[in-house]
């Protein structure tokens, strides 16, 4: 019941008052219990675990015990009873019992009190902790009871010991005292000292009266009851009669020091003993020891020594000295952790052997100042020294990790920080003995140049691998400029070649021992200027890089434009040292920007002529609807007209004038691709040979003719009359050119595959066979400007007089339209060359029926109808000269309503392929939908937005292209009639 300094949770319960006869009903357990307790004659009590260490029960045996009432304890303080404890013995009580709640174990202990009327008396007290649900003590309970009798009778037995050890001390003082060995008599039943001879007592440190308190087991760490039992067994069965073995001995100091012991069961008179002569082998022990641990230490060193030779990596490295530590050196575990540069500076195992069970998985190492920075690894990082701890189970250092230590056997430790050069510690080498003070100071020797060698080892290792690094950077590197696709070579600071790759070889075709020393002004050409190479070698000389591209010349001496990047070379100080200078024949690079930009005025001719054409056809159209109305009243007014022959004369010139605009405009279409030719497959030969022969007769005679035409070409689907034109406007365009200084004109005929890649030359053409027509002339040529526009049909270059310029311009037109390609390449004063590509079409071509021309006469009943009043107004007069019923309208709904009105009313429509409202094809469609008797006749203006197909589809049975004379509308009637 004796104090405790260790703080207490107060227990939740409060403590009951106390009855009037001492006894305190803290609960109905102690109600039912408070007789038997009272009968007891030692004292029972329980105090609670608050700060005072409150006494909340004490039974009647208090009186009897120490005298007082229970009142003077109860509710009072547990110092209140501790002033009543002998003075001598009140530390040793306290701390006995605050060890024991600290293990939360029952105690037993003996002591003096001083009873009410001043009498010493002995008492033994026995108790133990209640613990709440958490664990945490709530409350002690105990008994204390009166032992002074049992203790004289002690006091009486050691003093006939006493007695006893004095008569036979006498009878062996001599042998005993005199011994320089350490000479023990043990009780066999008790197990106590009877007897310790000087030099035991000595080395032990205890009087002769502490070691009869003693027994073996308390001298000897290392003894277990039962193991004693069973050492000395063989001595009581007689299979023996002496035991001799080797232990330590604990001073009183808690020293140790090893023994050799002699152990004999005898007899002294009647009492059965055990001699056991014990000899101190500290010397000899620690000389054997310190030299086999120094052995062992130089094995380890000379072993990672040996592995270290061998190392490629450092983590195998680092493994390999772990584990010759642990099974050379004889240590439970080794490790390496190294310090990492994270937030928390925490230290990474890396590399271990040994008995570690999850050690290292629980630590929560750092080298920061916080709490799990100050253990041995994370000082000895920090401040890069070493940090032995010799006893792993006292050391403050060890506080957050002793439990785990010791639990795995690791009783003291060393922790070598691994340093390279004077830097900062990599990481730590920490190494766990089994026994504590196991590092003495030659061991720590050792081992810290063993940490020496490990840091040195990785600096090897790693100087290793950089170097075999930049070796095979090296390779690469040289691999890289061996196999550059570009030419590559170095020079000195005044430009004289010290290396060249081989694409410099292959690219300028000089030697390696023609250009080696030579200055780089070797490759010099004429289309860089000085200013250029001046600015390049202030750029490069001040340390920036230059890039650009230089006209360069060949060993051949042929020149190419080469895309260049020089760059300066600098050595470890710094300074520039040689220039690189890294080259890329660009020729065919600008060979396709030339290409590309000539494939770029292609198009924008062919979108320029295009939009031409577009324009051209807008105007003929119209121009074909004023031509209409001229044509038709000429031919009536020349139908009319027939007892004036001047008159008559007059009108058919204007029909003439007429009929000469209709063809112009015919060119105009073709030119715009307005004009469906009548086409068929053709031998392109035979339109050849006819255009030559014709040629030769209208060429003077110092033009010559020449034609290269093979035996067999391909058919191409065409109209011949259009080609025939092709050829003559060629043909005659050659002899504008020579028409002066004569010269050759060449007609050339092949056949040609274009494939997908080819196409690059022919963008407009799919891949495919195609016809290939050469006309070639050795005239004046043309300057860019005029093949520019040559096929404009508003330019030309003919004198007035000399013709309308248009032949280019229709001949664009007809191989546009054939779905060809027209080429012309020229330059002044060397001529010109036109290549023209038309495609092969396999298929058979149908035949449009011709319609009869004349004055043909009819009675039928005609609707016509076009937007513009005065063409159905002249074919109204005209049709109704020749017989016909004319109804006419100018607007297509209206039309249609007129036959939906009566459907039987029209046996022929003719009208105009464009019209507002509706288009004269869904005119057509609807009419006979309603009347599907109905003949039709469709008059084009040559629009492309309706085709002729589109118009037969829908119905019309014939198309005709304005202007028409109006004989052909009357035989087109007479046709569909079928008269």
């Amino acid at each position: 019941m004796a104090a405790s300094k260790e703080p207490k949770t107060p227990s939740t319960t409060d403590p009951p008052q106390a009855g009037a006869e001492g006894l305190v009903p803290a609960s109905p357990d102690t109600i039912d219990l408070g007789s038997l307790v009272d009968n007891l004659p030692g004292m029972a009590y329980r105090r609670l675990c608050d700060e005072a260490g409150t006494i909340n029960f004490l039974s009647h045996g208090c009186r009897r015990l120490t005298g007082f009432e229970p009142t003077k304890f109860l509710g009072a303080s547990v110092q209140t009873y501790r002033a009543i404890i002998h003075a001598d013995d009140r530390d040793k009580v306290e701390f006995e019992i605050s060890q024991a709640m600290k293990r939360r174990e029952a105690f037993a202990i003996h002591y003096r009190i001083i009873t009410a009327d001043g009498t010493e008396r002995w008492v033994s007290e026995q108790g133990s902790a209640i613990l709440d649900d958490q664990g945490e003590i709530e409350a002690f309970q105990g008994y204390v009871q009166d032992v002074s009798a049992l203790k004289k009778a002690e006091d009486a037995a050691r003093s006939v010991a006493l007695q006893e050890s004095q008569n036979l001390t006498n009878e062996l003082g001599n042998i005993l005292d005199n011994s320089g060995n350490e000479i023990y008599i043990i009780d066999v039943d008790s197990l106590r000292f009877i007897d310790v001879n000087r030099g035991a007592r000595q080395n032990l440190g205890y009087t002769i009266e502490e070691l009869w308190e003693l027994s073996p087991l308390d001298i000897n760490p290392l003894f277990t009851a039962d193991a004693l039992a069973d050492l000395v067994k063989p001595l009581h069965t007689k299979e023996t009669d002496r035991i001799r073995f080797s232990t330590l001995h604990q001073r009183k100091d808690g020293s140790r020091y090893p023994v050799e012991v002699d152990f004999q069961l005898s007899k002294i008179g009647e009492t059965a003993v055990y001699i056991a002569i014990t000899s101190d082998v500290t010397e000899s022990k620690s000389t054997e020891l310190e030299l086999r641990k120094l052995n062992r230490a130089l094995r380890v060193l000379t072993e990672c020594n040996q592995t270290l030779a061998h190392a490629t990596d450092e983590l195998p490295f680092l493994k390999e000295v772990c584990r010759i530590l642990v099974e050379v050196g004889g240590y439970r575990l080794a490790w390496v952790g190294l310090r990492e540069y994270d937030e928390g500076k925490t230290v990474r195992p890396i590399a271990q052997f040994g008995f570690e069970v999850g050690y290292l998985d629980k630590l929560d190492l750092r080298w920061s100042e916080e709490p799990e920075g100050l253990g041995p690894t994370g000082k000895a990082i920090r401040t890069g020294e070493i940090q032995t701890v010799q006893n792993i189970q006292c050391d403050p250092s060890f506080a957050l990790w002793r439990k785990e230590a010791t639990s795995r056997g690791y009783s003291s430790s060393i922790a070598l920080p691994i340093k390279i050069d004077d830097q900062e510690p990599l990481g730590c080498l920490n190494i766990y003995a089994r026994q504590p003070f196991a590092f003495n100071r030659e061991e720590v020797k050792l081992l810290s140049e063993l940490a020496v060698d490990a840091a040195f080892g990785i600096r090897i290792i790693r100087a290793r691998k950089e170097r075999d690094l930049v070796s095979s950077e090296l390779r690469k590197l040289s691999a890289a400029v061996t196999q550059s696709p570009a030419s590559v070579f170095i020079t000195d600071l005044a430009g004289h070649i010290e290396y060249v790759n081989p694409m410099f070889i292959e690219m300028t075709g000089f030697a390696p021992e023609e250009v080696i020393g030579e200055h780089s002004r070797i490759l010099k050409g004429e289309g860089t200027g000085s200013r250029e190479y001046r600015e390049l070698w202030q750029t490069i000389q001040v340390g920036e890089q230059w890039r650009g591209e230089l006209h360069n010349r060949r060993r051949d001496g042929t020149l190419y434009w080469a895309n260049v990047t020089i760059s300066p070379i600098r050595n470890e100080q710094g300074e520039i040292a040689h220039f690189l200078a890294v080259e890329e024949d660009i020729d065919r690079h600008k060979q396709m920007i030339k290409e590309h930009e000539e494939l770029e005025d292609q198009l924008r001719q062919s979108q320029k002529l295009e939009t031409i054409g577009t324009l051209a056809g807008g105007i003929a159209h119209d121009f074909n609807n004023v031509l209409q109305a001229i044509l038709g009243f000429a031919e009536i007014a020349v139908s009319d007209i027939t007892e004036n022959p001047s008159a008559r004369s007059d009108v058919q010139e204007i029909i003439k004038a007429a009929s000469r605009a209709r063809d112009l405009v015919r060119q105009i279409l073709t030119f715009s691709r307005q004009v469906q030719p009548e086409r068929s497959f053709i031998d392109l030969r035979i339109a050849v040979a006819e255009a030559t022969s014709l040629l030769r007769a209208t060429l003077p005679s110092n033009i010559e003719i020449r034609q290269d035409v093979p035996h067999d070409i391909d058919l191409v689907f065409a109209d011949m009359a259009q080609i025939h034109q092709v050829l003559m406007n060629l043909g005659t365009n050659a002899r504008q050119a020579m028409k002066s200084a004569g010269g050759l004109l060449e007609l050339e005929l092949t056949t040609t595959k274009i494939s997908k890649s080819g196409s690059l030359k022919y963008p407009t053409l799919a891949p495919g066979r195609y016809a290939r027509l050469v006309v070639r002339d050795t005239g004046v040529g043309m300057d860019t400007s005029t093949k520019e526009q040559m096929f404009n049909p508003f330019f030309t270059t003919k004198e007035v007089g000399e013709g309308t310029g248009l032949g280019l311009s229709v001949v664009h037109g007809i191989i546009s339209n054939h779905g060809g390609v027209i080429c012309v390449t020229s330059e002044l004063g060397v001529g010109s060359t036109f290549e023209v590509l038309l495609p092969h079409v396999e298929g058979v071509a149908s035949e449009r029926p011709a319609h009869p021309v004349g004055d043909v006469q009819g009675c039928e009943r005609v609707l016509c109808v076009d937007d513009e009043e005065v063409i159905t107004f002249m074919m109204k007069r005209a049709l109704e000269k020749l017989g016909y019923h004319v109804t006419t309208s100018s607007n297509s709904s209206e039309a249609l309503e007129l036959i939906r009105q009566n459907p039987r009313a029209f046996d022929v429509l003719v009208t105009d392929k464009m019209m507002p409202g509706l288009l004269g094809t869904e005119l057509i469609a609807n009419a006979l939908a309603i009347h599907g008797g109905l003949h039709v006749i469709l008059v084009s203006g040559y629009s492309n937005e309706v085709s002729d197909a589109e118009a037969l589809a829908a119905g019309a049975e014939i198309v005709l292209a304005k202007p028409v004379n109006m004989g052909v509308l009357a035989g087109a009637i007479r046709e569909v009639m079928g008269v």
